[in-house]
């Protein structure tokens, strides 16, 4: 996974190669820190990696989600990242806390979906058929009935 970086010299815009990494598989999910000081990855197999923005290095390795994480999505803020699953679960990493999530269950279907709330700091997720609505704490919001199609 290549890091990239605008060149403007004499006028010219493009990209650029920084670093690279590598997580061993291909990435099923990606988010950008809003500061753009991390990048996280989700491989296809295995747990996803935090990685340095500015240098490519890693970080931390988060912890798993059964068969795969398959969503990742960051605060407004940058402070908080969710990851969804295909165990059904979603992570809600506080204050850039690697290794100690919060664990909340939506249920047996894969976590697909998530997006944050800039203003409640709310996240809502939403697996299969349903949608749920967690604080950050991993405090149940709300949850609505079952959708009549996915």
């Amino acid at each position: 996974m290549p890091g990239l970086m605008r060149s403007g010299q004499g006028g010219a815009r493009g990209i650029s190669r920084r670093w690279n990494a590598s997580i061993g598989e291909h990435v099923i999910a990606l988010a950008l820190a809003p500061d753009a000081s991390l990048v996280v990855a989700a491989p296809s197999i295995g747990n996803p990696v935090v990685i340095d923005a500015e240098n490519g290095s890693r970080v931390a390795s988060l912890p798993g989600q059964g068969d795969g994480t398959l969503c990742l999505a960051w605060d407004s803020a940058g402070r908080h990242l969710a990851a969804g699953g295909k165990d059904g679960s979603l992570l809600i990493f506080r204050d850039r806390d690697w290794a100690n999530p919060v664990r909340v269950s939506l249920g047996s279907a894969w976590v697909e979906s998530l997006a944050w709330h800039s203003v409640t700091g709310h996240v809502a997720a939403s697996s299969g058929k349903s949608l749920a609505v967690w604080s950050e704490t991993g405090d149940s919001i709300v949850r609505f009935p079952d959708h009549s199609s996915t």
